[in-house]
């Protein structure tokens, strides 16, 4: 391959022109976000059966839903939530499911089934219910009414056509709908019920098909049309000889009861929150959204939209530093190169590898269907180190056969040879670490996977490459002259080989002092690693967090409202505090005791105070408000989807609420005990007063009164969901309801008052029909996998990490855990486990690859063995530069050290390979290692300086991504640092220690192979 493209310059150059075609155009189209795609595939079946109360909402409907979608495959868990008329039962696949597939699956199982004729067509959704939005809009304007048609109408319809949007929830929404008021007091005067008016519209309201008239010649439709086309028509409705709709009644043209309410900075108005579908590209939407914008705003010129909690801000900023991180790191390991080789022309040809590989990178990224995220850009300023190791090593060793007086071509051509077989250890070594990293399942799989598919690019690209592009522009342009620069400059490095060469000598006189030093060494990072603590996602600023806030049930919308408001008002007079949305009656069933707030912070470089400061300062505000039965101040997750947005929850499970309920509360106790933990909450359903009504079914028979017509008086004077009719206007259908006003309703001794028609045709009041007593009943019911379930949830601070308290709560599961009850973590504890399970197979995998291959390759049992050995004093240099920084060990440094597998053994090859040519050659033991080493010192110290300035960026920075690139930069930077001193000392010492008995055993096989 090398020799071909040597002596075919222009065929490797087109080459080259090529990877970096292909890299642009993959680049242009390849969809952006924070992270790899890893959506679970969800899907959200919300039925609606109005009047119905939680009990019957899940036993009529959520279990027969569940009882049908339970069977689908690929179905990873399924819950429920019941409510009052409302009924959402979430179904999450695995990620091997297709979405669309799964959207299928579901639909036809409902479809399929058999519910209440009262319960309204199931509908099935592809976004999470609990999803954060992609970008939010807030419409404000003067007019009430005027806003909620325009955002239900115009608004979110336009919205919801945009490619990978997955619906649009609009906080604070109040429909347009016709509401009529009946007067007890004139309905008794008039001898009418509840039920007569209804009755009397619903038959006089009517526009139906009429059939057709047929001629021989012509068809013409018929249309019954006796439509109310507007409020006067409908109060002028005749419901008696003499007595009009208008005469008993108010009918007035209103919004809908207020079960939502939104604001920003306390001024009101609705918050359209634009969410994608399971799988959709966030910056694509949020781009689009905003280019409509201009647009939409002139729809309605008299209403202001502002588009607000913007997702995609974090991930722009983030994939902007990353990239900057990736030129710095460029130009860094570019500038280490030159300070080595003191050689402008020979540093220009081995930074030539970066530009093109780094396009090659892109191109197999894009094929293999890879997005631009953070880890993949992380992956590629980490490959940084990678991709200019291999050139540098092939033209160092270029250069020193230009140094010998070889001409261009010849020394091209040696060069290569030479180092070649060293170059495919290296580059099998660290492909033998990431390969396996694709049998990894789940959502720490995607993020290893994407992660290991950029590594494995950037592996394959720089070593063809190295072994092509670099040698032919070498044969064509390097030149063995030194500069002054370097003349002076080198007594330097001479002196450092002389340094290296004394030291050398003193590791193999006490090689077994040298060995049990390496040993003590690395015994005693493994104590020191154990207190790191284990998280699954670091922490960091992003000027951003969430706030929940719950008042007891059965708190009005009123009541809530102006506690909210209150709280809104008191965080948004932090100076650092850009804005703040309010978002009362939040979730589909809208309990109006509980209410969300956003809050957006100004950019870190124009506050004074952190991001866990403010939530720190936020949470005694919060404590200052009384009214509250819980407040919760967190990070905005980055893997949404979750009901409680904490690092620590916990799923009970149980076939009563009240198993669940118990244990959930005696877990909450047991957290909040625990130094270290904060907002320790559950979702525990509370019971809201109720008013049971007993249907006196004696009297009522007696009276000649039917119990369903009592049910239907009282609902239709307090509910008001039942639509009677509909009006139409402009093509748009209004619902017409019916309900007492609220003065009415606040009295329960006007339910008694009601009257009810008899079956001789007379009225009774309700009183002698029916008892009232008062009781209390759940306001939500939550099913998880069949079972009652509760989740338990618990932020944490840096006094305790996520392993340890993931640790002690299961220690003490005798304390809080009774019997009957089976729980499961989630959110970021169960993704801990899962990678730190994943991460013990692929590196034991990476292990049994890493020595397979290079034992195949030295035809040796013991030489991988001495290669091996930088292995572990990698680790123990990233444990102690993690706990140096203050770091804690999380998915992103347990990446940072399956590259280390991969890296370390680099030099430890070269110098083993270096000594088994000298000994080849009959040199004796000790000068062979001594040769060795003296002779592949400074690529050595070149090739990881360089790696390590590459990566610099990564371990300093801060602001966006430093969560994600600080352990990764700072776990490989220092595991290179101390494997770099292992493989110049340790490895001599063990290559001394084990040479003796190889070469025993080469000649065992050796002779049973002639023998053969």
């Amino acid at each position: 391959m090398y020799k071909f493209a040597i002596l075919r310059p222009i065929t490797t150059l087109m080459f080259a022109l090529a990877l970096i075609f292909f890299g642009l155009v993959e680049r242009s189209s390849m969809p952006s976000g924070l992270y790899p795609n890893v959506d679970f595939p969800i899907v959200i079946v919300t039925t609606t059966y109005k009047g119905a109360n939680a009990d019957i909402v899940e036993s009529k409907v959520s279990d027969k839903i569940e009882e049908a979608i339970s069977g689908i495959s690929g179905l990873e868990t399924l819950s429920s939530d019941s409510s009052k008329g409302v009924s959402v039962v979430v179904a999450q696949f695995k990620l091997s499911k297709d979405l669309d597939e799964a959207v299928n699956d579901v639909r036809d199982k409902v479809s399929s089934l058999q519910l209440p004729n009262e319960v309204d067509k199931p509908s099935v959704d592809k976004h999470s219910l609990n999803s954060a939005p992609v970008i939010t809009l807030f419409l404000a304007g003067s007019e009430p009414q005027k806003i909620m048609k325009h955002a239900d109408e115009i608004l979110k319809p336009r919205l919801q056509q945009i490619e990978g949007v997955g619906g649009v929830t609009i906080a604070g929404l109040r429909k347009k709908q016709i509401l009529i008021t009946p007067n007890p007091s004139l309905l008794l005067k008039y001898n009418l019920t509840l039920n007569d008016i209804t009755q009397k519209i619903r038959a006089q309201n009517i526009r139906m098909d009429g059939g057709k008239t047929i001629t021989s010649t012509n068809e013409t439709q018929l249309l019954i049309d006796n439509d109310s086309k507007t409020v006067t028509d409908l109060r002028g409705l005749r419901i008696a000889e003499g007595l009009s709709l208008g005469d008993v009644a108010t009918v007035s043209d209103t919004l809908a009861q207020e079960r939502s309410f939104a604001a920003l900075d306390g001024k009101s108005g609705v918050l359209l929150m634009v969410k994608k579908m399971t799988g959709a590209n966030e910056i694509a939407i949020a781009d689009t959204v905003r280019k409509q914008l201009p647009t939409l705003q002139t729809l309605e010129p008299s209403m202001t939209l502002t588009p607000l909690q913007d997702s995609t801000q974090y991930i722009r900023a983030t994939l902007s530093g990353v990239q900057f991180d990736l030129i710095l790191g460029s130009i860094l390991a570019s500038l280490v190169i030159f300070l080595f080789l003191r050689n402008i022309t020979l540093t220009l040809i081995a930074a030539a590898s970066l530009p093109v590989s780094i396009f090659g990178v892109f191109a197999i990224m894009g094929w293999s269907g890879q997005t631009f995220n953070l880890l993949t850009l992380t992956a590629l300023t980490l490959a940084i180190g990678i991709i200019i190791d291999d050139a540098i090593v092939v033209i160092e060793n270029i250069f020193k056969r230009l140094e010998a007086g070889r001409d261009r071509l010849n020394a091209s051509i040696e060069g290569v040879s030479e180092i070649i077989f060293s170059i495919v250890a290296i580059s099998a070594m660290l492909l033998a670490v990431f390969v396996p990293v694709a049998k990894i399942s789940g959502i720490v799989g995607r993020f290893f996977t994407s992660f290991g598919v950029t590594i494995i690019a950037a592996i394959v690209v720089s070593f063809i490459i190295a072994v092509t592009l670099i040698p032919m522009i070498a044969s064509q342009i390097a030149k063995g002259e030194h500069s002054g620069f370097y003349h002076r400059t080198e007594p330097f490095f001479i002196r450092m080989e002389e340094i290296y060469r004394t030291l050398i000598h003193g590791v193999l006189k006490y090689k077994k002092t040298t060995l049990v030093g390496a040993l003590g060494v690395f015994v005693v990072s493994i104590i020191l690693s154990g207190t790191l603590g284990m998280v699954f996602m670091p922490k960091e600023d992003k000027s951003q967090f969430d706030v929940t806030l719950k008042a007891p049930a059965g708190t009005s919308i009123h009541a809530m409202k102006q506690l909210s408001l209150d709280a809104q008002h008191r965080i948004t007079a932090l100076k650092e505090v850009e804005y703040c949305t309010l978002y009362v009656g939040r979730g589909t069933d809208q309990k109006v005791n509980e209410s969300s707030l956003y809050v957006r912070l100004k950019p870190l470089d124009q506050r004074s105070l952190s991001q866990s400061d403010l939530m720190k300062e936020t949470r005694k505000i919060l404590a200052a408000i009384k009214g509250f039965t819980m407040s919760s101040v967190t990070e905005v997750n980055d893997i949404a989807g979750y009901e409680i947005n904490t690092p620590y929850q916990v799923i009970l499970k149980a076939t009563t609420a009240q198993e669940a309920e118990i244990s959930a509360q005696k877990l909450m106790q047991l957290l909040k005990s625990i130094e270290g933990t904060t907002d320790v909450q559950s979702n525990i359903q509370p019971k809201a007063p109720q008013l049971s009504i007993t249907i006196l079914t004696q009297n009522a028979a007696r009276l000649g009164v039917n119990v369903d017509e009592i049910a239907r008086i009282i609902a239709s004077a307090y509910s008001g969901e039942a639509t009677i009719t509909f009006i139409r206007d402009q093509g748009k259908e209004y619902d017409v309801v019916m309900r007492l006003d609220d003065m009415n309703r606040e009295n329960s001794d006007i339910l008694n008052a009601l009257s009810v028609r008899t079956a001789s045709g007379g009225t009774i009041r309700l009183s002698s029909v029916i008892t009232i007593t008062t009781s209390e009943a759940p306001t939500t019911i939550k099913r998880f996998d069949r079972l009652k379930k509760v989740i338990v949830g618990a932020d944490i601070t840096k006094a305790i990490p996520l392993d340890k308290l993931v640790r002690i709560v299961n220690e003490r599961q005798n304390e809080w855990l009774d019997k009957g009850v089976a729980f499961e973590l989630d959110g970021d504890a169960k993704h801990m486990q899962e990678s730190n399970e994943a991460f013990g197979m692929a590196i034991g995998a990476a292990l049994v690859m890493i020595y397979l291959i290079l034992a195949a390759l030295y035809e040796s049992p013991l030489q991988p063995l001495i290669i091996m050995s930088a292995l572990p004093l990698s680790f123990t240099g990233a444990f102690i530069g993690l706990w140096a920084a203050g770091m804690n060990m999380s998915l992103f440094s347990m990446m940072g050290l399956m590259l280390l597998l991969g890296l370390v053994g680099k030099n430890s090859t070269l110098v083993v390979d270096a000594a088994n040519k000298l000994v080849e050659t009959g040199k004796p033991l000790d000068e062979a290692i001594v040769e060795a080493g003296v002779s592949r010192l400074r690529p050595i110290l070149m090739t990881t300086t360089a790696m390590c300035f590459g990566m610099l960026p990564l371990a300093l920075s801060v602001g966006e991504g430093s969560g994600v690139k600080g352990p990764m930069g700072v776990a490989v930077i220092c595991g290179l640092l101390l494997s770099t001193l292992t493989s110049l000392l340790v490895v001599p010492a063990l290559y001394k220690a084990l040479a003796p008995l190889d070469a025993k055993l080469r000649k065992l096989y050796r002779i049973q192979k002639s023998v053969q």
